[in-house]
Formats: structure tokens, sequence, C-alpha cells
């Protein structure tokens, strides 16, 4: 709260307000807001939590606020109306998370639309996450700590060959995984990432496809849904193992 009103006017009269009461503390190492201020501050409004800062890039932060979603937003569903795959409400409603109107706000998830959309198998989500391959950072949690003898350090094996990659699934809006992208480093695709390596699967001296599928030294990636079709991977690379719009162009051919 101190960084907020820091250079400020409400600063100023604080400071003011204080002198005037004789209350206020002239080192300039002592908060201005104190402890107990700000935990009367959080009783007086609930609605508020206390969480930790997440850095942005400074042209991400600039568009991290309503007027910039707000026109991404527009902009969506007029794309959506002009593509035939929705229609334009009469006024803004309340929908619940599977998109049904309901008059109560209580039961609406989000704020009112301003659309309905007609064909949900044809409008396409997607959120890529990143990853790396060694395992220097897998399952570190939080203070935990393991016993050993002392003087010893617990030592656990892991990979250290790094390379990093991009996952990003592909959903219609009826919930269903349609496609997968997977995207590694790197300016052209290696073919043996695609097919995968399974270091414990006996190598056939056949050659050739006795080697490729499932059990096999080079089993690939095979998705399905539940009800036994086949999800299509488009394996690619770039070079920070990023989406870019080269790759999403080709994701939809």
């Amino acid at each position: 709260m101190n960084d907020l009103i820091c250079g400020t006017d409400f600063e100023t009269k604080l400071i003011q307000w204080k002198i005037q009461r004789r209350i206020y503390n002239f080192d300039p190492e002592m908060p201005l807001v104190g402890r107990k201020w700000f935990s009367l501050f959080m009783k007086r409004n609930p609605e508020l939590v206390g969480k930790a800062g997440k850095k942005y890039p400074r042209n991400r932060a600039e568009h991290c606020h309503d007027s910039a979603f707000n026109k991404m937003c527009n902009q969506n569903e007029h794309l959506l109306v002009k593509s035939g795959n929705a229609v334009w409400l009469d006024s803004p409603v309340h929908m619940d998370i599977d998109g049904n109107i309901v008059e109560d706000e209580a039961l609406a998830f989000g704020r009112p639309v301003n659309i309905s959309i007609t064909r949900p198998e044809n409008v396409f989500v997607m959120d890529e996450t990143g990853d790396n391959t060694h395992g220097k950072s897998d399952s570190i949690k939080g203070g935990e700590k393991k016993v050993v003898p002392a003087g010893e350090v617990p030592r656990e094996e892991v990979g250290i060959e790094d390379s990093h990659f991009t996952v990003a699934p592909f959903h219609d809006l009826t919930g269903q995984l349609r496609f997968l992208v997977l995207i590694f480093k790197g300016t052209k695709l290696k073919p043996s990432i695609a097919l995968g390596v399974d270091v414990f699967a006996e190598w056939d001296d056949r050659g050739g496809i006795h080697n490729f599928g499932t059990g096999k030294r080079h089993p690939g990636l095979q998705l399905s849904t539940c009800n036994g079709k086949a999800i299509p991977i488009l394996f690619t690379a770039s070079s920070n193992a990023l989406m870019n719009s080269e790759i999403l162009t080709s994701a939809f051919k």
C-alpha cells in the first residue's frame, strides 16, 4: 500500500494529517502506512485478497487493462458473427458455464455476453504451455527436506540435457480436443523428436517399419478420444519454441 500511495496527493495529505496529530515518524525507513492499518483495511474490504505480484514484459503490462480486453472481445464477437458461428442478442444476458442463459446473476459465469454461439464445434480455443526437457526442477516442493546421515547430501539422478518446448492443445467450444501442436526449439524439426525414442525397447534387426509404433524403439505419440477417434498432432519447430503465425496457419491446414 505504501508503494501505491508513494508520490501521490494522498501521501502528502496523510503526512500532514499525522504531523498535526504528532504521530508522524520522520524516519525515512519507517512505512507511512503500517500493518495494523492494512489489516483493518482488508477487514473493511473482504472482496480483496493479497497475492504475490507477477512480472510481465512492459508491452504485455501495457495491455493488461479493461480497454484492451474489451477491444479484443469486441473484435472476437464481430468475427464470430461474421463467420456465421454466432448471432447477436437483442441485449446482453448472463450465461452459466455451459452457455445457458440465466436470470439469476448468482448463477452466471463471467460478465454479460452480447452473442450466442450457434456452431460451437467450429469455434476453437487454445492456450500454450512451455516446459523444458531437463529434470533439474522436477518435483521440487517448497520447504521439503530429506533425511540423510550427517554430512551427506541427498542426491537424485535426473537428465540435464535441456531443450525448451511448447504444448498447445486446441479444443472446440463443445469441450472436445480437436488437435495438438508440439513446438520444439530449433530451425528444423528432427525426425527423431517426432518419432520419439524408447531406450528400453529392443531394436528389431529387421529394421524399417519393425521399429516404429507402440512398444517399439520409435513409438511416436498417439492420442485418441474416449470413443477411439485419433487426435491429429502437429510436430514443428521455431527458433524460440513458441507459437507464431506461420505455425498457427499450418495447424489449420
